[in-house]
């Protein structure tokens, strides 16, 4: 794949992700994720999609650490995940 083509398949990805995220309980405990609600899972994959997209935003050369990511804190409900813009 190129990198075009990395980039849609995760928009797709990224998409299905939050329409999932739509029809079910952010409270709802996760079975493959022991001690895990779904809003944990939506919370740690917007952080590490936020990393990943500074990494790329920046053009970084070197590691980016946990203290230079933003913030792990949810910035919307889950409930908007699936219309929450770029930033989220």
């Amino acid at each position: 794949m190129n990198h075009a083509e990395h980039c849609d398949a995760l928009e797709l990805e990224v998409e299905r992700f939050a329409a999932s995220m739509s029809l079910v309980s952010g409270d709802t405990i996760v079975a493959t994720c022991p001690g895990w609600t779904v809003d944990d899972v939506a919370l740690h994959l917007g952080t590490i999609h936020r990393w990943a997209e500074e990494l790329v935003r920046t053009r970084s050369s070197v590691r980016i650490l946990g203290q230079r990511r933003p913030s792990a804190k949810c910035p919307c409900p889950l409930s908007g995940y699936a219309t929450a813009d770029a930033s989220w």
